[in-house]
């Protein structure tokens, strides 16, 4: 077995080879574990994205009361989990509340959404200004 490597400017001791390699996977494993972070996600997403499809993709499988009974569900699940609900999944239940005459439910799920998101104040307001309108 090698017990020393000769170089140009000396020797490099089995010790030395010992504490490089040992470096390098301490490093190895240090840059690896950052990938190892699990799936964690930042919201809860339910099933907000398959409701918003079939809204416009599938409307005549899509029933409005369907979908608030699963959104409401979703919200329920969200909240046992510590999770925050996804952007737009308030503005899309209130949507929902809304083609139902649901007029003040749907105002609460704008105004919900605009809390959450305060990037969405424009828009909501705008569907809030509309409901109004609706109830007079």
């Amino acid at each position: 077995m090698l017990k020393a490597w000769n170089l140009a400017n000396g020797t490099l001791l089995m010790a030395e080879i010992k504490g490089v390699i040992l470096l390098f996977c301490l490093l190895a494993a240090f840059l690896l574990s950052g990938c190892a972070t699990g799936n964690r996600n930042l919201y809860h997403w339910g099933s907000y994205e398959s409701q918003v499809y079939n809204t416009y993709c599938e409307p005549d499988e899509a029933s409005a009361s369907n979908q608030i009974e699963k959104m409401e569900a979703d919200i329920e699940v969200a909240r046992s989990k510590g999770l925050p609900l996804p952007p737009g999944f308030r503005a899309h239940l209130g949507y929902l509340y809304f083609m139902q005459g649901k007029y003040d439910l749907a105002t609460q799920s704008f105004e919900a959404e605009k809390q959450a998101f305060p990037e969405s104040a424009a828009l909501m307001n705008r569907f809030i200004t509309q409901i109004k309108g609706q109830d007079a």
